[in-house]
């Protein structure tokens, strides 16, 4: 037996739209699922909750970003030396190029900034940079000059007193070709980096994951170095480089500081809801069954977490960072630790601000 039911013009449009449909799907999760299996509100009451929500939520995340058995199975640091015309000194500070070996002998390139004045026999704090959309690590160390994003963190962090690592992420710098290459008729994986963040889908890893591997490997490195104080390494970045920071915060206790710009918000007002101004790579597949982006950036409690927002961000609205914000506070205040969360909400667009972040880090790190 078939039953017919009559529905309104409204009611059918409605019902065949995908608009809809993800909408429906996302008040489902936060009705009946609390926010997703790992949401802070629902599943964290007490400090002594915590410690076990963290470990479950980040074995979680790591099978989503394809990465555990990557992590399990990596072993020594190992360099490769660089290009001697990339390395150069600055009038406050000395650049070295060179190469981290990573997952399936591909490589890392590096521009390692050193403080000229280091004294010998100390060690130094250590901020890991990566780089946004149209940008690469020559643009934050201010070797290249980036007409959309201007500002240069890593030399910043570097004439502060920090040893300070910029890397090229899938995609960009060495690791990619500009937009112009495909009129040489080079057709190839190297420029469309949408097409590749999805084709790793089918190979059984995300492009966010591998990115976020090769942050760690960094931090294994920067743990090599005599100079480099373990108890102080921090991670910045903007936009999708402030994905990685912000997934690689949540996941590493090795990290003891973040900085993340442009990135601030809920999955659902951004990356769901603004498809036509996100890249593929900035997706990581089932993450809002797990909970929403301040539930994951409540891993990074209690350690010192400083955002860059701004109000007119067209790409991550601002009134949803707010109240993102407002929601990370929670677990930093959970954990007595209300001060080592701040938010600078900028009067600009979407980009960097060191102003109170660089106080923030100077007083957390005593510079």
């Amino acid at each position: 037996m078939v039953k017919i039911e009559d529905w309104s013009e409204k009611e059918v449009a409605e019902a065949c739209s995908f608009t809809s449909l993800l909408d429906r799907i996302y008040e489902q999760i936060q009705s009946t699922e609390g926010g997703g299996q790992y949401a802070f509100r629902s599943c964290v009451k007490s400090e002594a909750d915590f410690k076990q929500w963290q470990q479950s939520f980040r074995a979680e995340l790591m099978k989503r970003l394809k990465i555990e058995d990557l992590l399990e199975a990596r072993g020594e640091v190992v360099l490769v030396r660089g290009n001697p015309k990339w390395q150069w000194n600055e009038k406050t500070y000395t650049i070295e190029h060179f190469y981290i070996k990573s997952w399936m002998e591909t490589l890392i390139p590096i521009l390692l900034c050193i403080p000229k004045e280091l004294p010998k026999g100390r060690v130094f704090p250590a901020m890991i940079c990566t780089h946004g959309h149209l940008m690469q690590k020559e643009n934050l160390v201010g070797k290249k000059r980036n007409l959309i994003y201007r500002k240069r963190w890593a030399k910043d962090f570097t004439e502060m007193g920090c040893i300070t690592v910029s890397m090229d992420q899938w995609g960009f710098g060495e690791r990619g070709k500009p937009f112009w290459y495909i009129f040489k008729g080079k057709q190839n994986y190297d420029v469309y980096e949408r097409k590749y963040a999805q084709n790793m889908l089918e190979f059984g890893r995300t492009i966010t994951g591998l990115r976020v591997f090769d942050s760690i490997r960094v931090i294994d490195y920067l743990r090599t170095r005599g100079d480099v104080d373990p108890n102080r390494i921090g991670i910045s970045g903007l936009s999708m480089g402030g994905l990685t920071a912000s997934l690689v915060a949540a996941l590493e206790d090795r990290i003891t500081m973040a900085v993340i710009a442009g990135y601030l918000n809920t999955f659902k007002s951004s990356i769901v809801d603004l498809p036509h101004k996100h890249c593929a790579d900035m997706v990581i597949p089932g993450i809002l069954q797990l909970g929403e982006e301040f539930d994951l950036l409540c891993l990074t409690a209690p350690r010192p977490l400083c955002f860059i927002a701004g109000i007119k961000d067209g790409l991550f609205p601002y009134k949803s960072a707010t109240k993102a914000y407002i929601d990370i506070q929670e677990a930093y205040k959970l954990l007595n630790a209300i001060d080592n969360c701040v938010l600078d909400m900028a009067p600009m667009g979407h980009g960097w601000r060191g102003d109170i972040a660089y106080a923030f880090v100077r007083k957390q790190w005593a510079l």
